[in-house]
């Protein structure tokens, strides 16, 4: 390898583009520091220009700064080779380091691969890629180069996005999935549990509208969020001393009526037709508690002694009606 000083207009950058190149870090450490180390270049060609193989970054930089005959130190690894040949030790030298984010790591095994008609076995034998990487590769070729490219000019989530077009979902959800990607609204921590809903055999069962609901609800419950943390904190106040928090009471029957309202949707009729005689006295008994401990929503008490001595054996009947401010219910 020799070092030497070339003009900065005798480079020749003929590879790949970085993604996201992030110029004003760089900027503003060549503005302070200089240029630190040696642009790596094959060359020189007949003509005296040098192909660049690392230090596109720095490159763009010093482009940008626009000096006239400016001069450069690069490091000379060899004669001019193919550009297989250098897009391949370009891979190589950025593997090593983790320079580059997966979505480039994998648009640089692809243009290899194709451009040198490479089998996957030949392929990993001369890239030797990261193991995770070469799992990865066979779900991210069966996706459209362009949308792969979209998402990670955004930063977005490369396994979100293989996790999307693994799902059984109509055109549609996958667009307004896809967007919510490019939006970053739907992470890797996303994929991670749509994953683990597209896997499962019930997945297949459903229809449609069904699904829709089953990927919102995972969506809305893949990420731990602050108010999350906050209902924990607050169940545990609410069972003890409802008192020590008063400002946050309503917030807490608010989520408390979505819960029940969430849990009365859930209930089909024929459940009733597969329900066991203990797990009839189980939702007995706990239909019975509930109801007792929300007595005071109604004007009188429900309760007789006898309802009181026996909840097992007897659960009221209700009947609802509505009002300007929602739903009533009432014992008859």
């Amino acid at each position: 390898m020799t070092v030497r000083e070339v003009y900065l207009e005798n480079l020749i950058w003929d590879l790949n583009d970085r993604i996201n190149p992030d110029l004003s870090s760089m900027e503003a450490s060549m503005n302070q520091l200089g240029l630190l180390s040696p642009l790596t270049v094959e060359g020189p060609n007949d003509e005296g220009f040098y192909y660049l193989i690392d230090g596109y970054r720095r490159y763009l930089v010093l482009r940008k700064k626009g000096i006239p005959n400016q001069t450069i130190p690069v490091n000379i690894v060899s004669i001019p080779t193919s550009r297989l040949e250098r897009q391949t030790k370009r891979f190589h030298m950025h593997n090593t380091a983790k320079k580059i984010i997966g979505a480039e790591e994998q648009f640089e095994i692809d243009d290899i691969q194709l451009k040198g008609l490479l089998t996957d076995q030949e392929m990993i034998d001369l890239l030797k890629p990261k193991k995770h990487r070469v799992k990865r590769m066979e779900k991210s070729l069966s996706i459209d180069p362009q949308k792969r490219e979209e998402v990670a000019k955004v930063r977005g989530s490369q396994h979100a996005l293989e996790v999307l077009y693994s799902l059984d979902i109509t055109d549609t959800l996958r667009s307004e999935l896809y967007r919510m990607i490019l939006n970053r609204g739907m992470t890797g921590e996303h994929g991670d549990a749509l994953k683990k809903i597209g896997r499962h055999q019930l997945f297949a069962s459903l229809y449609e509208p069904q699904k829709n609901r089953a990927i919102d609800q995972t969506m809305n419950q893949a990420r731990f969020t602050n108010k999350e943390a906050e209902l924990i904190l607050l169940s545990e106040i609410m069972k003890d001393n409802p008192g020590a928090e008063p400002l946050y009471i309503n917030q807490w029957l608010t989520y408390l009526i979505r819960m029940m309202e969430e849990l009365s949707n859930s209930i089909h009729d024929d459940v009733s037709m597969y329900v066991t005689e203990i797990q009839k006295k189980q939702l007995a008994s706990l239909l019975g508690k509930i109801i007792s401990q929300l007595n005071w929503v109604w004007e009188r008490p429900y309760e007789s002694d006898m309802e009181k001595a026996a909840p097992l054996d007897y659960v009221p009947s209700f009947y609802t009606e509505t009002t300007e401010t929602g739903f009533r219910i009432r014992k008859h």
